[in-house]
């Protein structure tokens, strides 16, 4: 496991977060590896023969959507806990609340590190890329937009193939999440970041640390 350590701030959330989304991410791609086995040419002739094996796939639908919305829920609040801390090190808590914390997540991004490091975060970078997706994904959970459900049976042939269409268009986004994951995202971005860095600061103040916290080897 890796770790996210933040040693000058009192009770920094952004670790926590940074913990939930890295279980709940690899919880997503448990569930996804076996999820979409279901639904080759295979699976889905037997999804229409037989209503268990419908019931089956629809049910870890559930358990992929849960787990990506708490993946992806937390790894942007990690990301908004922690540009709060950065900044809130390199200046006050006072400047950070008067003239940073209103600004959208992506500005936060863009502006702290040019203000604190005097260097731009690349947003030619696949890690700036992994940041918009994410602020993107997260929108989409915030400001939902469901659609009609189809009329047939939710167990009957018909609904199946009504439904069909709207699970192709889940797994597209899914495609995408397959080569890398919310929490891995912001890995992606915290390792950009430390790129910006000198030396120095590098050895201080947060670190992405290998290993477990204490307590976990308690009986």
């Amino acid at each position: 496991m890796i770790r996210l350590r933040v040693y000058t701030r009192y009770r920094p959330q952004c670790s926590i977060y940074f913990d939930i989304s890295q279980n709940d991410s690899q919880t997503y791609e448990e569930v996804c590896s076996i999820l979409w086995p279901l639904f080759d040419d295979e699976g889905w002739e037997r999804m229409r023969k037989d209503r268990e094996s419908m019931i089956h796939a629809l049910s870890l639908l559930t358990k992929k959507e849960q787990y990506f919305a708490k993946s992806v829920a937390f790894a942007t609040m990690c990301l908004e806990a922690f540009i709060y801390d950065y900044a809130a090190h390199n200046f006050s808590d006072t400047y950070v609340k008067r003239y940073i914390d209103k600004l959208d997540l992506i500005s936060k991004w863009v502006l702290v590190p040019r203000l604190a490091l005097g260097k731009d975060f690349p947003r030619d970078s696949k890690a700036f890329e992994y940041l918009v997706k994410l602020v993107k994904f997260r929108n989409e959970l915030v400001h939902p937009k469901s659609v009609p459900m189809p009329r047939p049976d939710p167990h009957s042939k018909e609904f199946l193939e009504e439904i069909g269409p709207m699970l192709k268009k889940d797994c597209e986004r899914d495609e995408y999440m397959s080569d890398i994951s919310p929490h891995k995202m912001i890995l992606e971005i915290f390792t950009e970041l430390r790129k910006l860095e000198s030396d120095d600061i590098a050895t201080q103040w947060w670190q992405l640390e290998e290993g477990g916290y204490p307590w976990e080897d308690i009986k």
